[in-house]
């Protein structure tokens, strides 16, 4: 269980972030490192988020364009805070791009997230 401080520090990094006031890079290593975690680029997709990028590549594939929020959280059967917040982890992660930040459907796969798709099908 995270101690106050530790959530508010994970804060106040995000904010930093968003802001721009320091490298993103390394913002993520000081997250991870409070969260507990690898670097994030290292971080696998969990299994809600291999759902979500399998949405987005499924919908880019039958649409030609991203998914909306809405459109993503119809079809996992969950509220579009939920969507945008796997989302966000995903651009961390480096499995989802984002092609600019006042477009609603703006999520392109990298490469890594391809990977991630692609090495769970095999191993069904």
């Amino acid at each position: 269980m995270r101690t106050i401080k530790t959530r508010t520090a994970i804060k106040l990094l995000r904010l930093a972030m968003d802001r721009g006031l320091f490298p993103e890079a390394e913002i993520q290593v000081a997250l991870a490192e409070l969260q507990g975690l690898d670097a994030p680029g290292q971080l696998p997709p969990t299994k809600r988020g291999l759902e979500v990028l399998r949405g987005v590549h499924e919908h880019r594939r039958q649409a030609g364009l991203s998914p909306t929020m809405a459109e993503l959280a119809a079809k996992l059967g969950v509220s579009r805070p939920t969507v945008h917040e796997h989302l966000r982890i995903l651009v961390e992660r480096g499995h989802l791009h984002r092609t600019g930040p006042n477009r609603s459907r703006n999520y392109l796969l990298t490469q890594r997230g391809l990977l991630a798709l692609h090495s769970t099908k095999r191993t069904r």
